[in-house]
């Protein structure tokens, strides 16, 4: 699965193309609701959803949707702060923000794009069922996807 992942942004040189490509693989390979790829704007006071998958229509890429750093969002968050954040239920978590077109969310994981030491965007992953994180935590793929993206 890595390995999809990787030969993928090996053989696609433009970013416009690598995005969506390293999206859709996630969600299929681990069949989530919905993997977005965020990145930071040139001032750095927002991220921009670039890529996205999901099991409906894509309304928030048209709508280049958007989210402010900082608290607020689970996304915007991670964006200011740098460190992954694993939401087991987001109807408990403060920070979490629902979006019409995904409504189906129970668990959220908000890992940090980095380029070096510098924070990038972020790589959402959204699944309607709980017993995803444990899925994941236990599942050696998901670990080399996380060193793949956040290195």
């Amino acid at each position: 699965a890595i390995a999809d992942v990787a030969r993928a942004s090996s053989l696609i040189k433009n970013v416009k193309e690598l995005l969506p490509t390293i999206s859709q693989q996630i969600r299929q390979t681990f069949n989530f609701y919905h993997v977005g790829i965020f990145l930071l704007n040139v001032n750095k006071t927002k991220v921009i959803l670039e890529a996205s998958s999901n099991r409906t229509e894509n309304q928030m890429l048209q709508d280049r949707y958007e989210l402010g750093l900082g608290k607020g969002s689970i996304v915007g968050h991670v964006a200011q702060d740098g460190i992954s954040r694993i939401v087991r239920d987001v109807e408990f978590d403060p920070n979490y923000l629902a979006h019409a077109d995904l409504l189906e969310t129970r668990t959220e994981i908000a890992i940090p794009l980095k380029y070096g030491s510098e924070n990038i965007g972020v790589l959402d992953i959204q699944s309607e069922k709980e017993e995803s994180i444990d899925y994941l935590f236990n599942n050696a793929y998901f670990s080399g996807l996380c060193k793949f993206c956040c290195s």
